[in-house]
């Protein structure tokens, strides 16, 4: 825990790694962004610093999925009738045409057959979604806010094969950690 040096430099490879590896993609995702804010924990000494970046990583988690629905709210699509069937059909045909018997292909064609559950999972992901600024007061609700993540992350992967195993570990810090400790007398 003295030692901080290997985690800053850590942060910085990271960062530049990120910064000129979807520069050079001409690409940028967000999908290492919680990565490079988890590790700037491991640059405390004390327990207070530790505590306090700990604390801006879960304000950061909880305005990474904010902000995703904030954004869908401002472009008018949390709602927009038939939004989530047209990105569902861009990204699961190639799967559906190499894969068409299986139970995946299955699953994905009743809900392109039935586009107003994906319009009610659109809708609802994103009244969700813009939930998390209760985070930034209260933190009762964290687990909650933990369980929908990891739900919507395993639904991305496997209705859009989106992917967010970078990301996911800093949601941890939605988790009430506390009461994995034993008080000390």
């Amino acid at each position: 825990p003295r030692q901080n040096v290997p985690a800053i430099m850590f942060t910085v490879l990271l960062g530049v790694y990120i910064v000129t590896g979807y520069s050079y993609l001409c690409f940028h995702k967000h999908n290492l962004d919680g990565m490079w804010w988890g590790s700037l924990m491991f640059w405390a000494v004390r327990q207070s610093t530790f505590n306090l970046f700990f604390d801006l990583t879960r304000c950061y988690a909880l305005f990474t999925y904010f902000s995703a629905g904030f954004w869908k709210f401002y472009r008018e699509v949390w709602n927009a009738e038939g939004h989530f069937a047209v990105i569902l059909k861009a990204d699961a045909i190639p799967y559906m045409v190499e894969h068409g018997g299986t139970l995946k292909a299955q699953i994905i064609s009743w809900l392109l057959l039935h586009p107003q559950m994906l319009d009610i999972i659109m809708m609802g992901t994103c009244i969700i979604q813009v939930s998390y600024v209760v985070g930034f007061f209260t933190k009762r609700v964290d687990w909650l806010f933990f369980l929908f993540a990891i739900s919507f992350h395993i639904m991305s992967l496997v209705l859009l094969r989106a992917y967010f195993i970078e990301f996911t570990p800093i949601l941890i810090t939605l988790l009430p950690l506390k009461l994995l400790y034993s008080k000390r007398d």
